[in-house]
Order: structure tokens, then sequence, then C-alpha cells
């Protein structure tokens, strides 16, 4: 990267931008500091082979014991809707570079021909009925457990965009392109605080993101994956989402 300005983030900076509206987010309340404290965990050993290797043996097990609700889905799709029960997109990577994200269909077949690209809508009006179903369930995400194993994405990481929003958004946020100093997630920081989908919070997914790496831990990833899995048994949403960054510190 050019330039790390972005790379230091306080407890203080974290909470008090997070609480802030969309209109007066400001990323430029994190100030400058040194890189080193980023590279020494996600050039480190934990990052470069234990993180891979619990990425690989969890999205295959994965695979094994979600195949018969991948059989389930499938028939869900292809009996109420004439088509392909997957697809595939251009989404962007580590260091920028793009490949191709797998998951379950839920908007019919050439929709966005006359469109262009669209941002998903809240409502998640342009889906299928069944696509309402699994965006809402987050299930048509679980297809990416072949895009783990081909290690294009990780279980834990900030979400893949598509490349034509990665350009828009480079553009009115210059700290953008610090989230692809990893690989992307399946699931993270940003996802499990409720940043997904709305167009108003991209600066905040951006901040949680770059939190996220600069914190980034075999003990975070865990905890962000076990929020993912059963947020509401373990977690409050008003008790994490505000004191979650004090125990990643205290980790």
């Amino acid at each position: 990267m050019k330039n790390c300005k972005y790379n230091s983030i306080s407890e203080d900076q974290y909470s008090s931008v997070r609480k802030s509206s969309p209109p007066t987010f400001c990323l430029s309340k994190i100030k400058p500091k040194n890189c080193q404290t980023t590279r020494r965990s996600i050039d480190g050993f934990s990052y470069k082979f234990i993180k891979p290797t619990i990425d690989i043996i969890l999205s295959a097990v994965g695979l094994f014991f979600l195949s018969p609700l991948f059989i389930l889905i499938s028939l869900m799709i292809k009996i109420n809707y004439p088509g392909k029960i997957f697809y595939r997109q251009k989404r962007c990577k580590e260091n920028g570079s793009s490949f191709w994200i797998y998951k379950f269909r839920t908007m019919p077949e050439n929709s966005e021909n006359c469109s262009g690209p669209m941002w998903p809508s809240e409502d998640n009006s342009q889906c299928t009925r069944i696509g309402q179903l699994l965006r809402t369930s987050h299930l048509d995400e679980l297809p990416q457990l072949i895009n783990i194993l081909k290690r294009d994405m990780s279980l834990v990481g900030p979400r893949p965009e598509r490349p034509y929003f990665v350009n828009k958004f480079k553009k009115s946020i210059a700290e953008y392109e610090f989230r692809h100093r990893i690989k992307p997630g399946l699931t993270g920081w940003a996802q499990i605080n409720g940043y997904r989908g709305s167009n108003m919070a991209i600066k905040k997914r951006v901040l949680c993101d770059i939190f996220y790496i600069k914190r980034w831990s075999l003990w975070f990833d865990f905890k962000i994956i076990i929020r993912t899995i059963l947020p509401k048994i373990f977690f409050s949403p008003a008790a994490t989402v505000e004191t979650f960054p004090k125990m990643v510190s205290a980790s």
C-alpha cells in the first residue's frame, strides 16, 4: 500500500465513528501510524499457514455435512423456477485481482441484462420467492465454501465486492483498497455487526474491515465464526456491538 494512514485505529476512534450516522462518518479520524503493527499479524506464520489450513478443513467438513441441505435448496430452486441452480459472478479478492464467486441463484436469470449491475435492495424485491428466503437466511452464500476450498476466499475476512462497485467506491473512499490486503471472507466483522447490503453503510463496513485487518488473530476469527453461527444464543446485539472491540484488544 502506498500509504498507511488508516492502519492504526484506537478503541475510542472506532467506537466514536461506529456510533456516528453515515452522513457524518469520517475515516480521517483514523490517525497515521506505522504499518508494522498490522504486518506482524497478516504476514506471520498463523495467517500464512494456520488460517488457510483451518479454512480448507472446515470448508471441506462443511460441504460434507451440508450436502443434504445443498440438495434440498437445489430442488427448491429447480422446482419453482426454470434455469440454473447456481450462478457465478466476478468479485475482487486479495490484491485486487478477480475471481468467480459461487452462489445459489436468487434472482431470475439474465435479470441485469437491461439494468446493468444492481446494488442489493433492502427488501430483496428483485429476488424470486425462494431467493428472498435464501437471502434473508444467507443460505445463498453456502456455495462459497467451494471458493474457500479453491483458496480464493477465507472463512473470515472482508466481503468480496464486484469490480464495478469496487471502482465506484475507490473514487469516493480513499481507504477502500486497504480491504484487499487480505483474502475476502464468507463472513466478517462488518457483517456480524449488521453492515451488509446497504449503500449507506459502505464507509462503516470499510472501517470494520480495517479494524479486523489491524487486529487480526486466530482468536478473533474464532469469535467471528461463533457470532455468525450462534448470534442470538451467546450474544445480545446491544452488548456485543459496543463491547466486542474491547474484548478483542484484551485477547
